[in-house]
């Protein structure tokens, strides 16, 4: 007998018993969430194992792939990934799977190794499920709720800020009011830049229901946001490039508002040495748009006057990604 050849006695026991060579059970990422008690179950199950609930239907809108985005005014549940080295085709064909995202957005999303949103579901339970699934297959996964998130409730906009010898004093910009932070209790600073575009329309409408355009004008602006969290308070605070006194950069102080601002946050950094820098998010926004999209508004501005007594149907669209930086910043604090 050569080396090669195996022994059919080595696939028994002494007692004759067959011993099983292919795998016992089901892998981690094959295992289905039970949304009452949140214990794992076999896929092959219709009712959770430990307290009984009905797990059929989740099961079946994992099989069938329905999971159903929310609109825009629905709460919803964004299922954030992340993985620090490459992630396989088979891991962007089961994640793609798993949360109904097509897998080339999956594929940018993980292989952008910043922990980003892969999907924004309309059911809790199916949300989780795909997040738990998707760190048995490696994956590091969890679920933000978009009231988490607090996206109708901005963070506190600041006037100015004062250096202390073991903490920063922040002075609220409506009312003056102080809010005091030691340094090791500052836990993340964002920085991102915001840009948004108006476009103005002048059409004449003609009775055909036709319309002929007139005269079009865009205009554009962008500026920097930062935003500042300490470990106990997600709502946070908001430096704008305007209304800002900058006059806590001592010597360091420029003449450009937005020079002022990347100064001041590396100011921060380097006086809490414990807070976490995130400053990705004008690297990542292609990606953050494929999940959460930009801002898009259209109005009717009715009749404008064009000319000597003459009357023409004006419109005004823009767009902004400040929605979007509002979201990448809260999550920040939640990745904490």
């Amino acid at each position: 007998m050569t080396s090669n050849d195996q022994d059919p006695s080595d696939n028994y026991l002494s007692d004759g018993t067959a011993i099983r060579s292919e795998d016992i059970g089901f892998a981690p990422g094959q295992l289905i969430v039970c949304g009452k008690c949140s214990r794992n179950n076999s896929p092959d199950r219709s009712k959770c194992i430990y307290c009984g609930s009905p797990i059929s239907d989740v099961a079946a809108t994992e099989s069938t792939g329905d999971l159903r985005r929310p609109d825009d005014i629905e709460p919803g549940y964004n299922v954030i990934a992340y993985s620090c080295e490459p992630v396989s085709a088979d891991t962007v064909r089961e994640g793609a799977k798993l949360t109904g995202t097509p897998a080339d957005v999956v594929a940018q999303c993980l292989r952008s190794m910043v922990p980003l949103p892969i999907a924004r579901l309309a059911n809790e339970i199916h949300a989780v499920t795909a997040s738990q699934r998707l760190a048995g297959l490696g994956v590091a996964s969890k679920v933000v709720a978009d009231k988490d998130l607090m996206t109708d409730q901005s963070p506190v906009r600041l006037r100015g800020i004062e250096f202390g010898s073991d903490g920063i004093t922040f002075i609220d910009f409506n009312n003056g009011q102080p809010y005091s932070a030691k340094f090791d209790d500052l836990a993340v600073i964002v920085i991102g830049t915001i840009r948004e575009t108006r476009t103005e329309r002048l059409e004449k409408r003609k009775r055909a229901g036709e319309s002929k355009l007139l005269d079009e004008s865009e205009t554009s602006a962008d500026h920097l946001l930062i935003d500042i969290y300490s470990r106990g308070d997600k709502r946070g605070w908001r430096i704008l490039p305007t209304g800002f006194d900058f006059s806590c950069l001592g010597g360091d102080k420029g003449l450009i508002a937005a020079e002022n601002m990347r100064r001041l946050a590396q100011r921060i950094r380097q006086v809490s040495t414990g807070i976490r820098f995130a400053d990705k998010f004008d690297v990542v926004i292609d990606e953050i748009s494929l999940v959460w999209e930009i801002d898009r508004r259209r109005d009717s501005r009715g009749l404008l006057r064009s000319g000597m007594m003459s009357f023409d149907f004006g419109a005004a669209s823009s767009s902004s990604n400040l929605g979007q930086f509002n979201r990448y910043s809260r999550l920040q604090w939640h990745l904490l």
